[in-house]
């Protein structure tokens, strides 16, 4: 059993408690569009293209059998007509090509995880995060790879924006420790303006994951112009404390660490110039989800 990963980050400590390494899966059902990891959206891999690095010797070009790539003064990329076959990224001397996935195995993803295990049984804590994209697009892939780590004593967690049916997530329960789940605005409408999808089955999955006590955290992007307002933040969390979640609330501060990845790939960066909330706002919001009796913390 194989799936696309998009990249696998040792030592990470914002995706779950203690030491993480995280798994990124390729491939996601949503379009947010402050993403951060856009190169993880699509279902299969695309390429970067990193000019600044590019010697314009056309190496690629002349590897490229199914003519995906054409020469326009500089390399020119078809999605249509690529493969994925990664002779580009293999002939360019300089890396200037980066393929965004690669296909691999559950012994494979857990030859790198129980290399750090050593960390996760220190006092610190840790263990693996399925991430993305979005992890339960690949639903049994995904529950052999966390019931191995669970097997091998590794704490699992599970980073997802709840936003496919609940038969993706019942199955996992049993072998997944924490689930992080994304929680981006209460209004139908306003989420399916930027995310090009609805919240309604976010919303039912929350209240799933809540009635049958499942360990759950709950992480709100703070977007301005999105939700980054009073309004918007007591809305969620009414909807929690109507729900009966008991857990904490992670506010996540707008952040444009993913700009570079947006030009890589030919795209512009929506939120361009936008500044991140301040950190009075980012505590008021917090101030908010305490008045309804949840807890909460900025990151």
């Amino acid at each position: 059993m194989y799936a696309w990963i998009n990249n696998i980050q040792r030592f990470s400590i914002h995706d779950g408690p203690g030491i993480r390494t995280t798994v990124f899966f390729q491939g996601c059902n949503l379009r947010c569009r402050w993403c951060h990891n856009p190169d993880t959206i699509p279902v299969k891999p695309v390429f970067r293209y990193m000019e600044h690095r590019c010697l314009k010797c056309g190496s690629c070009v002349r590897k490229c059998e199914g003519g995906a790539l054409q020469w326009e003064g500089r390399p020119s990329w078809r999605a249509g007509l690529c493969t994925g076959c990664g002779a580009c990224r293999d002939a360019c001397p300089v890396q200037a090509w980066a393929m965004t996935a690669k296909r691999m195995a559950v012994g494979e993803i857990m030859d790198i995880v129980l290399r750090d295990k050593p960390f996760y049984d220190s006092a610190v804590g840790g263990g693996l995060t399925c991430s993305g994209g979005e992890p339960a697009l690949a639903p049994q892939f995904l529950y052999e790879l966390l019931d191995n780590a669970k097997g091998n004593g590794v704490h699992t967690a599970v980073d997802t924006a709840a936003a496919l049916p609940w038969e993706h997530y019942k199955t996992l329960l049993p072998v997944t420790d924490l689930f992080l789940v994304d929680y981006k605005h209460d209004d139908e409408a306003r989420h399916f303006d930027a995310t090009g999808a609805g919240n309604r089955l976010i919303r039912e999955n929350l209240r799933r994951f809540v009635d049958c006590g499942a360990p759950i955290v709950v992480r709100v992007p703070i977007i301005p112009g999105f939700n980054a307002d009073d309004t918007s933040i007591g809305d969620m969390a009414s909807y929690l404390l109507e729900i009966g979640y008991k857990g904490q609330a992670e506010l996540l501060k707008l952040h444009h660490l993913g700009e570079d990845k947006y030009t890589s790939l030919g795209l512009q960066y929506p939120y361009a110039g936008v500044e991140q909330p301040e950190d009075a706002d980012m505590e008021r919001y917090c101030g908010i989800f305490q008045k309804h009796g949840i807890g909460a913390c900025c990151r």
